[in-house]
């Protein structure tokens, strides 16, 4: 038998009906996370409250998805070590974690924000920020 041109169409035509067909009788597998925190690890209800945080997150996050997406929490660095957590989370490596964003201000200087105390010694200060352009000479209510 010789293949013309209408078995090639014919073919092509009802090749994607074919493959959708084949995908509708398997279930796709659900994509898993990888949450990483240094914290203690322990259960969803015990245990330093960091983790059960984490826990927490990845079972509401598959009960909401329905199955679909699942988190695995590895506690104590056991999957990457502190430092690298940020850099690995940046690179795609790590999906989450759990992370004080006071420790990537090495990565990007904008995060030290957060070490600032708020409070200032110099008895001067309200009164430097009321004359200045941010307090447009109004009187600062400190």
């Amino acid at each position: 038998m010789t293949i013309s041109r209408r078995h090639v169409l014919a073919g092509a035509l009802a090749a994607p009906a074919i493959i959708a067909s084949t995908r509708l009788g398997s279930a796709a597998p659900a994509q898993t996370l990888k949450i990483s925190h240094q914290f203690p690890g322990g259960t969803i209800d015990e245990g330093d409250f960091r983790d059960r945080l984490c826990r927490k997150f990845a079972a509401e996050l598959e009960k909401r998805t329905n199955g679909a997406i699942a988190a695995q929490v590895y506690p104590n660095s056991s999957l990457m070590k502190t430092v690298a957590q940020f850099s690995s989370v940046r690179k795609g490596v790590l999906d989450l974690s759990l992370y004080p964003i006071s420790y990537a201000g090495g990565e990007f200087a904008e995060l030290n924000i957060g070490q600032r105390s708020g409070k200032n010694s110099a008895s001067s200060l309200p009164a430097r920020v009321s004359s200045s352009c941010l307090g447009s000479g109004k009187q600062a209510a400190w």
